[in-house]
């Protein structure tokens, strides 16, 4: 039974590669393009955190540093609309002791989303994110926003890189390049280059910050018909 759903597997991956090319002659190459750039905003997910017996009391503290943090980071000129804070999250702890669940307290929690646009500010936002004494940094990331433009243009290059193999291919045979059959877009994720974010202790006056460069890569596959001379 294996062997007969093996060789039905073997013989659909054949007959689906064969009905994604032509039976006419023809090349199939690859284009490749990367492009670089210097990322220009900062985002970061962030948990302001509290745990304490006193649910009221911790949750008066997780609102009042939530609300210094905020009004903190509108004094550095992040706009409003740049920052997200969530509902607070409350969840009890429970030890086991002889087997019986016992009340450890309570943990009060916000996470709030925030977007850096001016990086020359990053040592007084690192210097606001510890003095606020922020719970948990969930995440954070670099980006540019010219991507959409840049992916568009190393596209656009991707495909010229595609034109210029084939037809450096077939520069040199009685065939020349005809009309395309396929193309197909193989888009990569963006890659971080040489940039480091370390978030120093309380009593460090600068941060390691070094912003680096995003690589953005764009690759298509095109299929092109070979004519007679």
């Amino acid at each position: 039974m294996r062997s007969i759903i093996f060789t039905i597997l073997f013989l659909f991956s054949v007959t689906a590669f064969a009905e994604a090319l032509p039976s006419a002659p023809h090349i199939v190459v690859t284009g490749n393009y990367k492009m670089k750039v210097v990322p220009d905003t900062l985002h970061m997910s962030l948990s302001i955190i509290e745990t304490g017996k006193d649910v009221a009391k911790v949750t008066r503290l997780v609102e009042s540093r939530s609300a210094k943090l905020i009004s903190s980071l509108k004094a550095l000129g992040i706009d409003k609309k740049d920052i997200t804070s969530s509902q607070l999250r409350i969840t009890p702890h429970y030890n086991w002791r002889n087997k019986e669940q016992v009340y450890a307290g309570t943990e009060v929690s916000r996470q709030v989303e925030i977007i850096l646009r001016e990086l020359a500010n990053y040592n007084e936002f690192l210097k606001t994110l510890l003095d606020i004494r922020v719970g948990r940094i969930n995440n954070s990331y670099l980006k540019s926003t010219k991507e959409k433009e840049i992916r568009k243009k190393a596209l656009q290059l991707a495909v010229e890189d595609a034109r210029l193999k084939a037809e450096l291919l077939v520069s040199n045979i009685s065939e020349n390049l005809g009309a395309v059959y396929s193309i197909n877009h193989h888009s990569a994720g963006q890659l971080m280059q040489k940039s480091r974010m370390a978030y120093a202790a309380q009593d460090t006056a600068e941060s390691a910050f070094e912003p680096g460069v995003i690589e953005f890569t764009e690759s298509v596959s095109v299929v092109y018909y070979l004519t007679r001379q």
